[in-house]
């Protein structure tokens, strides 16, 4: 009897096949991440909509607080007008673009630390005024309505 010779198999993948992968393995991890990060955020404020005790007064000013972590919470706040208003961003181990704030229309830019508290004087605002907060690649969005 003839004894066979065990033959070697060499699987070639074509550069584009893995580039597929490879960005198909990436997405999945970055959505991955996202999907954990806003679970793991502040569950007392709603990520969409209106929350309560945002907007509180302290020495004769409001205070609109939002939290900065994986996005921005509260998205949308309403306030009074004709006061004078500090906007508070609060940090939590935020490690993404969100810690790169910015009010463009007001020419604010802010680096958020990791944990802490950031207040941005918005001045007193007019009747109907609104303010729009973003990060630094316009993922994550604020706005700030006065009437």
């Amino acid at each position: 009897m003839e004894q066979q010779q065990p033959t070697e198999v060499t699987v070639v993948i074509a550069t584009p096949v893995l580039v597929v992968i490879i960005l198909a393995i990436v997405s999945v991890s970055f959505l991955l991440y996202k999907v954990i990060s806003l679970r793991s955020a502040s569950p007392s404020i709603d990520n969409g909509s209106q929350a309560q005790n945002v907007v509180t007064e302290e020495n004769g000013k409001q205070i609109i607080t939002i939290q900065a972590r994986g996005a921005y919470s509260p998205r949308t706040v309403s306030a009074k007008a004709g006061v004078q208003t500090i906007l508070r961003m609060k940090t939590s181990n935020s490690y993404g673009c969100e810690r790169a704030f910015a009010i463009p229309k007001m020419g604010i830019q802010k680096s958020l630390p990791a944990t802490g508290e950031t207040d941005i004087d918005l001045g007193i605002p007019e009747k109907g005024s609104k303010v729009f907060g973003t990060c630094s690649m316009g993922m994550y969005t604020v706005t700030l309505t006065f009437n």
